[in-house]
């Protein structure tokens, strides 16, 4: 039985904000093992910027970055730096502050070995709708394409993937800081090189707490 990944992480957040924007920059470290065996050290910087815009702050802007270092304990291979660049935009509307949200990013993975290198684009589209009973039903939409610089080994062609994923859920508030969540994440990925066709459905239930 395959063992789940076992994930170690440190994630200071220095930020700086004013009434209506705010910069945060993340830096991050984790560890990942599965059985005790180690799998991969990563750590980078994760810059975001957000504003609003609108009478009621009813637009939200985002811009968010990110470059990681990903060290690999026997894909050597694999190593190299990851960095991403994306834009989003968010609409609240009603009462209760419902919302509407699309972005657009754009990543590419700096491997050492050209058939890993490889760049993607990714568009999303989400919203949450907030119901009475303090609960959530929340929605996303994600189409990544990515593109590889090198044929690998045995394909007859440059790998490329497409991934389409929909995720659907619901949350609900018990007390003022902790709450209960169960979402549906169906994801499919059509690759030319068919060992990474897949088709993944996972159902997770959770608890969050609020600080």
């Amino acid at each position: 039985r395959a063992r789940s990944p076992e994930v170690n992480a440190f994630s200071p957040c220095p930020n700086y904000s004013t009434p209506r924007s705010m910069l945060e920059m993340l830096a991050t470290a984790s560890y990942i093992e599965s059985g005790h065996d180690p799998l991969v050290l990563t750590y980078g910087i994760s810059p975001v910027l957000r504003w609003a815009s609108g009478m009621s702050a009813d637009w939200q802007w985002t811009t968010a970055g990110s470059a990681d270092y990903r060290d690999y304990d026997t894909l050597n291979d694999r190593d190299g730096v990851y960095v991403t660049f994306g834009q989003a935009v968010k609409r609240f509307t009603g009462a209760r502050r419902s919302s509407m949200s699309m972005g657009l990013a754009v990543s590419h993975d700096y491997a050492d070995q050209a058939i890993y290198e490889n760049t993607a684009i990714e568009w999303n589209v989400a919203g949450d709708w907030k119901l009475p009973w303090l609960s959530t039903l929340y929605g996303r939409l994600r189409y990544i394409r990515s593109t590889y610089v090198e044929r690998a080994t045995l394909a007859l062609e440059n790998r490329a993937d497409t991934q389409r994923q929909v995720t659907v859920g619901l949350n609900k508030l018990i007390t003022r800081r902790w709450g209960l969540d169960a979402n549906f994440q169906a994801t499919q990925n059509a690759s030319t090189f068919g060992l990474y066709d897949y088709d993944r459905n996972v159902t997770t239930i959770s608890t969050f707490c609020a600080f």
